[in-house]
């Protein structure tokens, strides 16, 4: 694929994107003999990453909005809790983020999170954890 050239009997490449990628190897014996394989192959992982803090309503629009963001997620669910039990805040769009806001009003504490994934292997993964609001 032209991202290494290597001239010893071992040698390797790592991609870090998910994509499908066509990889080719083209060996050239001490003989001068010439011989290539191709090969698709699917790069592909599962991660998810909640934070735990965010600080909504500041000057600085730093870590303003609670966002998950995830590699590898199909469907997408995310229920945020006050710490009463009353829901504050779902979608089922990996791309909503919460603003920290409830009854319009932004109000200092802890949150609780529920997530459920989908990922790009067919497994449902089911997350439960802690944000902190802090103004």
């Amino acid at each position: 694929d032209g991202l290494y050239d290597a001239f010893d009997s071992i040698s390797s490449v790592s991609y870090t994107d998910p994509d499908n990628y066509m990889v080719s190897l083209i060996i050239e014996t001490e003989y001068n003999c010439f011989d290539t394989i191709n090969q698709e192959i699917l790069v592909s992982r599962y991660e998810l990453y909640p934070p735990n803090a965010f600080t909504p309503g500041g000057d600085d629009n730093l870590n303003s909005e609670y966002c998950v963001e995830g590699i590898g997620v199909k469907e997408f669910k995310i229920i945020i809790y006050s710490k009463w039990g009353g829901v504050v805040f779902t979608s089922d769009n990996i791309n909503d983020c919460w603003d920290g806001t409830f009854n319009n009003e932004i109000i200092t504490g802890i949150y609780t999170y529920y997530i459920e994934v989908l990922n790009i292997y067919d497994e449902v993964h089911k997350e439960e954890g802690t944000i902190k609001l802090i103004r």
